[in-house]
This record gives structure tokens, sequence and C-alpha cells, in this order.
């Protein structure tokens, strides 16, 4: 009984901590900045803290100030668009303010900052607002982690991607090696996808057509920058031996038991010594049972035994998967890179990817026992409609149509089987948004940051999402 109550007392407690979160209570920022840099804007004021669209709100400092970050905070989601100027000139723009919003730019000295709200969804009011001059952040351990799909990799312009590719520590490639029930690991067969070309011969095996594709997009990411590790994602939610199971948690269970776990766990091992590879990698969407997630949980910790102590093991990982019974503290010390998804995450507005949601998903993984210098905040490289639809549009086919603190645009979607959506309006990470979340990662201690996916990047170095990465490195250098 004593067990009992104490197991129940210890649900209550998460269970609360998870409402806190949540609910937003926890919009502070981290002790990591805090502890380190004095809050410049302390004894100033604003001229007036309230009012709607249209409006311009100036926040006078005590004195004369140099600030390289500002946070702020408003009592409702209520402004949809905003700028902030010193001494006359724009410094910063963006959408969202809401609970917290971090916002990140080249240093400047002045005694005040106005805040003109260019939009917003009816009267509103500022609760806060702080200033921080924020330098010396970046330490070498920080890790900028891209995903890459096998066939893009294969088909990818090395020239043109090598200035992105510079900036990333560790590339992920994803999409090309699966696993059955028996634990046996296939490649998956691009013979009927016209879109991969330069294929061997069509009679040659799904196997072998698969491991041409994978080999080359090997080869091209070591062109791009023979420096970063690589790892690969295996996965287990496609049937390409016919196993006849539908369901991909049933598949994960049996694959990674008994026998067949340690048949996979072989495989892997071998797979990554014939390749050269620097570890592997899991994206298991979603285990339900508990069951499951004491199967994955066992298997990650045999094959860890299993691997040479220099090769990596990493998982992507979402937040509301992770605490009692899910993805637990004992299972994550076993990686050594964790990919929160902080994307796909739909607000009331139909907006996936605001810098709040990384706030939130940030804080939340970190409340529940998430090691906090193996965290990977993700990154979309990709726009979703505002509708939730199923569309996933390449950030590098709107580039060009956009400004660096955009993060909605109108585009032609269509569903994953081909059919017509509409034209809708979409959210997406500008330029800013990624320099701002880079640069909260980086300011409050995480391990790093994690792209989905490179290849859906522009490689237009004045618009490159990568180039926004690397400029919040060097701005915290």
């Amino acid at each position: 009984m004593k067990r009992k109550a104490l197991l129940a007392a210890a649900l209550f407690i998460a269970c609360l901590l998870t409402a806190v979160l949540s609910c937003g209570c926890m919009n502070l920022t981290p002790g990591n900045i805090t502890s380190l840099f004095e809050n410049v804007a302390e004894g100033g004021k604003f001229d007036k803290d309230s009012g709607s669209a249209g409006e311009e709100f100036t926040y006078s400092f005590a004195a004369e100030t140099t600030f390289n970050t500002l946070v702020l905070k408003e009592k409702e989601e209520k402004i949809t668009s905003f700028e902030v100027y010193a001494n006359g000139a724009l410094i910063y723009a963006s959408d969202y303010v809401g609970a917290y919003k971090y916002c990140a730019f080249p240093a400047v000295s002045a005694g005040s900052v106005t805040i003109k709200v260019t939009a917003a969804d009816g009267a509103f009011e500022f609760t806060a607002l702080e200033a921080y001059m924020i330098t010396s952040t970046h330490t070498p351990d920080f890790e900028v982690m891209a995903y890459i799909t096998a066939d893009s990799a294969y088909k990818l312009d090395v020239d043109a991607y090598r200035k992105n590719a510079e900036t990333v520590t560790q590339f992920n490639l994803i999409g090309s090696l699966y696993f059955d029930i028996d634990g046996n690991l296939r490649f998956y067969d691009y013979a009927e996808e016209n879109s991969v070309p330069g294929l061997t011969d069509s009679s040659d095996s799904g196997d072998e057509i698969g491991a041409e594709i994978f080999g080359g997009a090997l080869e091209n990411i070591r062109k791009m920058n023979p420096d970063a590790t690589v790892v690969v994602t295996v996965l287990g939610n496609k049937d390409l031996t016919g196993d006849g199971v539908t369901d991909v948690q049933e598949r994960h269970n049996k694959a990674m038991s008994g026998e067949r776990g340690k048949r996979l766990i072989s495989n892997i091992v071998k797979l990554l010594d014939d390749y050269g590879l620097d570890g592997v990698s899991f994206d298991y969407e979603y285990p339900t049972l508990s069951k499951s997630f004491r199967i994955y949980r066992n298997f990650l910790g045999d094959l860890k035994d299993a691997l040479p102590s220099e090769k990596l093991l990493t998982a992507a990982l979402s937040e509301w998967n992770t605490g009692i019974g899910k993805n637990s503290k004992p299972m994550m010390k076993m990686l050594n890179g964790i990919e929160m998804m902080a994307y796909d995450l739909f607000d009331s507005r139909g907006c996936h990817s605001t810098f709040y949601s990384a706030y939130t998903v940030t804080a939340n993984a970190l409340a529940k026992g998430t090691p906090k210098d193996r965290l990977h905040l993700g990154l979309p490289f990709y726009s979703r409609p505002v509708t939730e639809g199923d569309y996933w549009g390449a950030y590098k086919d709107i580039s060009d149509k956009t400004d660096k603190f955009q993060n909605v645009i109108e585009e032609d979607c269509y569903g994953l089987e081909g059919n017509f959506l509409g034209r809708l309006p979409c959210y997406f990470n500008g330029w800013q948004m990624i320099y701002d979340k880079t640069c909260y990662a980086i300011d409050s201690g995480i391990g790093g940051v994690m792209i989905w996916h490179f290849a859906y990047d522009s490689s237009d170095p004045e618009k490159s999402l990568s180039g926004a990465i690397r400029a919040a490195i060097d701005s915290r250098s």
C-alpha cells in the first residue's frame, strides 16, 4: 500500500507540474541567462503599456545602455505583428508576442526602444520588457544536427549547399533503412519513384537500388562537410517485406524483443561498420502502451551495450511522450542526442512552430528530466497551412518571395495523395525566427538545435536558414 501511495503521489505531482507548465505559468527567462547577464531594462518604464493596433509604445531605460536581446510579454495573446525601433531605426520585427517572446539582433546602444504594434486581435497589454547584452554563450559542444532524407541527399547539388553544410556538426540520414518484425534491415526500394534520377537498371532488386541511393547520399554528405559526424535513422514504420503487420507499435515490439532484437542489434552494428557511420538514431512515432515503452527502453539499453564506445545513439522525441512510464530519464540517459520536435504544434491561430511553442517544448522537456546538454531544439525548414492540412512546403520554394522577418505566406497546397487543398496561408520559420530560436537555445545552455530537414533550405547565402543559425552562433561566440 505504501508503494502505491508513493506512486500515486508522484503521478499527482507530475500531472500538477505538467498542468502548471502548460498553462504558461513558467514564462521566465532561464536562469542560465539571468545568472550571467544583467537585465539592463530594470528601473525603466513604458510611457503606456496598453492599447490597440497602430499605436507605438516607448520603453525608456534608466540610462543609455547596450543590448542585443529583448524579452517581451503581454497579458493575453493579442499582438500578431510588431516592430522594434532604437534611435529611430528598425532593429527587429516579428509576429506574436504572447506570454514570452525572445528577440535577438545585433547589439545597439540606446536610451529607449519604441515598439510599434502593426496588427493585433483586439486591445492588448504589455506585462514586461527585459533587455540583455548577451555574449560568449556559445560553446564548442553546441551541436547543429540536420536530418536529410536519403533521396534528397542523393540528388543534392553539393557545390550549391556546401556553405550551408559548414554550419552542421552532425547529419542524420533518414528514409532509407527499415527493419521488419524479424530484425532484418532492408533498404527502401526507390525503383518506382521517378523523382530519383540515375538509378541502377530496374532489373536490380529493391535492396540493390536502395543501397545505391544510400551510398550516393552518404558520399554527397561527406563531400559537403567531411568534418561532420553522420548517423543513420533506422525506421520501423513501413512494411517492405510483406510481414503483414499493419500496426507500427507491434512491428517495433516484435523486432526489438528476444532473438529478433538481438538480430536487429547485430545488423545495426554491422551496418555502422560497413559504411563507417558514426552512430544510429531512432524516430519512433509514437508508442502508446507502457509495454511498448519498456521494450523500446530495454532494446536501446542492449544496443548501447553492443555499440563500440565511440558510436552515437540518438533519438527523436516529443515532449508529450517523455516522463513517467514513457521515454523516461533512464532511457534518455542512454542517448547521446535527443532531438525534440518543436514543430507541427498548431496553436489556436493554426501556426505550427511559433517561438512560444519552442519555448514551452524546451521548458517542458527539461522539467520532465530530459538531460539539458543532450537536448536539441527542433527547427522546421518547412511550412504548414494554418488549416492544419497535410501539406509540408519546402522553405527553398518560397524563400525568394519572403523577407527576413516574415513567417506567413500563401502557397498552393497539395495533400499527400496529390489532391489540391487550395491556395492557403502557411506558417513557416523565416530567417529572424530561426535566428531567435538558435540564440535562445545557445543562451539557455541546451545541447544544440536540430533541423528538419537540410535539403529544404535555400542555397542563397542571403536567405538560407542555415545561415541564420551560423549568424546566431557567431553573435554568441
